[in-house]
């Protein structure tokens, strides 16, 4: 089976949290950022930039699919043996799995 062109964002790293504490979800769900990278209505321009809070040089627009970390396009191929020695069921089972990691 075969997709392409899947976009894919995962929060990473996913422990990720800022100087503070702040995860990703923190900074989502208190509106600190906007989903195109800029600061939410929650943050205060006394604090300055996300970049002043980062981690290990990693801000929230650079790990945060929610703050505009852009996912990467992910082709994917996945290659399976139809030999039948797997029988009909677990063929139907399997390529059900695929369908959904892919769309």
């Amino acid at each position: 089976y075969y997709g392409s062109g899947q976009q894919v964002c995962e929060d990473s790293p996913s422990y990720w949290q800022d100087s503070e504490g702040r995860s990703c979800d923190d900074y989502v769900s208190g509106q600190l950022c906007t989903s195109d990278g800029q600061h939410g209505p929650n943050w205060s321009q006394f604090w300055g930039s996300f970049a002043d809070f980062a981690m290990h040089g990693i801000a929230a627009p650079q790990a945060c699919c929610g703050c505009g970390k852009e996912g990467c396009i992910a082709d994917v191929v996945l290659v399976v043996d139809r030999s039948g020695s797997i029988g009909t069921y677990n063929w139907q089972k399997m390529v059900a799995y695929m369908k959904d990691r892919v769309t």
